[in-house]
């Protein structure tokens, strides 16, 4: 069991020493008889563990900060003491530990397979006769159809992409593609797996884009969102079966729905957030409007909900929350110092 003095800022060390005096004082009040649980109801910051007097049950290594969790690992049953952490000073009292599991080291030893240099000059080989001989896009593909090789294509290619078309490393590809004119077709770019003859086929300007840029993926849309109005005009009933029977479609249920995961199980269908947010608006038993979705229409009748199960202590999230915002933030800050600065990355282009 624990109390935590909350920190407002667990880099100051002259905040961090008031809190451990602090705590010190609490250990001498325990030792003389105080009772723990009441110092925690007055002096603890972790709402979680409240409610059971500090008391955390059992738990594995990894789950807890480290300095919390190698006090409780590594003190003798009985042990009355504080450590730092990022949240501030924690004081502790090892209740009981279960028998230690034996753990065992693994350690992995990777080796790569690589073409030899024979190969790859073989390869290179075959890859320049072959953009040698395709003129053109038509060429280009015929001639892959031909030797047995695949063809694939890659839209709107972001100047910062790592990845396209299925390869794990496409930035030469998208780098010579930033530096070329339309029509051209590259010589052989070698990539993580295999050498790539790349054609530029088309390029986009930044701002408006052009109608024939647009015009497949908004007819697409347009068309879609035509069906779905037809198709909710046509959807009506006082019940799921009459509505079903009305498109000549069958009654489904989709289980573990949420914002979260909105994937309709069951349905054969995708994700559809519309259709989890409305489940989760409207009231058990209570039968939808129809809902214009992703890839359908849906009418819903939420037949149950079930609330989240609440935990003792929510310091795990938050340590993997607190990480992952500290891995991001030099990103995060220079991307937004480019665009405060009206900074374009053009490195691409040269």
């Amino acid at each position: 069991r624990h109390i935590l003095l909350t920190a407002k800022d667990a880099t100051d060390e002259a905040e961090m020493a008031e809190l451990g005096a602090r705590a010190d004082s609490l250990k001498q009040v325990l030792r003389n008889g105080g009772d723990f649980d009441d110092l925690v109801q007055r002096f603890s910051g972790d709402p979680g563990s409240k409610a059971t007097g500090g008391v955390y049950d059992f738990f594995p290594k990894g789950r807890m900060v480290k300095p919390f969790e190698d006090f409780c690992f590594d003190k003798p049953v009985g042990s009355l003491g504080w450590v730092e952490t990022t949240y501030g000073v924690h004081l502790i009292e090892v209740l009981d530990r279960r028998d230690e599991v034996e753990e065992a080291r693994v350690a992995y030893i990777t080796r790569a397979v690589a073409a030899s240099n024979e190969t790859a000059r073989d390869a290179y080989a075959q890859a320049s006769e072959f953009a040698i001989n395709a003129s053109d896009k038509d060429a280009l593909i015929a001639a892959a159809e031909e030797a047995g090789y695949s063809t694939t294509e890659a839209k709107d290619i972001a100047v910062n992409a790592r990845s396209i078309a299925g390869m794990r490393d496409g930035s030469e590809i998208v780098g010579w593609a930033y530096r070329s004119e339309v029509g051209e077709i590259s010589n052989p770019i070698l990539t993580a797996d295999f050498y790539v003859v790349a054609h530029l086929d088309a390029a986009k300007e930044d701002g408006v884009p052009k109608l024939e840029d647009v015009k497949e993926e908004m007819t697409t849309g347009a068309m879609n969102e035509a069906k779905g109005k037809l198709y909710a005009e046509r959807m009506n009933g006082a019940n799921l079966d009459d509505i079903a029977a009305a498109v000549g479609e069958t009654v489904k249920t989709a289980r573990d729905l949420s914002v979260k995961f909105p994937t309709l199980r069951g349905s054969g269908a995708g994700a559809e957030p519309k259709v989890a947010g409305a489940a989760l608006a409207i009231p058990v038993g209570n039968l939808s409007s129809p809902i214009v979705g992703k890839e359908g229409v849906w009418v819903i009748a939420p037949q149950k909900v079930s609330e989240a199960s609440s935990k003792d202590s929510y310091l795990e999230e938050q340590s993997t929350l607190a990480s992952r915002a500290r891995a991001n933030f030099p990103f995060t800050l220079l991307s937004t110092m480019q665009k405060a600065a009206g900074v374009d990355d053009n490195r691409r282009q040269n």
